[in-house]
């Protein structure tokens, strides 16, 4: 990407972030999906993974 254009949505943000492969990105990503999943023991919500488990249980039937 050029220093001077936007990166632009959303959608290609994420393409970005998907191709990009660095160890400090990968280690922060895994600590967020661990708060995140962390909403289900503080907030009694379903966490991001409880709702993919579900999801997967969904397809197999």
């Amino acid at each position: 990407w050029p220093p001077d254009k936007p990166i632009g949505t959303a959608q290609e943000v994420a393409c970005l972030l998907w191709n990009y492969e660095n160890k400090d990105l990968e280690i922060m990503l895994l600590q967020w999906l661990n708060v995140i999943d962390d909403l289900k023991i503080y907030c009694n919500e379903d966490g991001p993974s409880d709702r993919f488990h579900d999801l997967l249980l969904k397809k197999g039937r």
